[in-house]
């Protein structure tokens, strides 16, 4: 058996990226851009332009932070940094906008896990039965949700 065989990531049989909104970036270099022009006659220009670089780097890595993805590999359900096995998942439940809104305004749990990106499309519930996960629920924001759960059901065997 290969020693490095568990370094190697498993290949996603569904993959949906939550990407932050570009207009957050926009903004971000536009207060960066904004607060060293107002500084630079303060601090000197030279140390004025290195202000705007470092913030606008800040600015870019703040937003590259908050993209997030879903994806369902052979043994996992990943979401963002978190995952879940498949085989814990006892029942997973499509919701639309308006039963997903439900939900998590309603229907809200302190044993439910959010991954909340966009509410404008519906959503994913997963019944996790790991009694070691303090989350009875994850409640997932998705696009594609009739795939992810079709991909979901698919046998882990299925090379379909």
């Amino acid at each position: 058996m290969n020693r490095f065989a568990k370094s190697v990531p498993e290949a996603p049989l569904f993959f949906e990226a939550r990407n932050a909104p570009i207009w957050a970036l926009i903004t971000g270099i536009l207060f960066s851009f904004s607060l060293s022009i107002a500084l630079a006659p303060r601090v000197g220009w030279p140390l004025g332009v290195l202000l705007l670089i470092v913030m606008t780097l800040i600015a870019v890595r703040l937003w590259l932070s908050f993209q997030s993805h879903v994806s369902i590999t052979e043994n996992f359900v990943h979401v963002g940094k978190a995952k879940l096995e498949r085989h814990f998942i006892a029942d997973a439940t499509l919701l639309n906008r308006e039963e997903f809104l439900q939900r998590i305004r309603i229907g809200a749990s302190p044993t439910d896990y959010f991954a909340l990106r966009r509410l404008d499309y519906g959503g994913i519930v997963l019944a996790n039965t790991d009694v070691s996960d303090p989350f009875k629920h994850w409640v997932i924001s998705l696009k594609h949700g009739q795939e992810f759960l079709n991909t979901l059901n698919r046998s882990q065997y299925d090379n379909t």
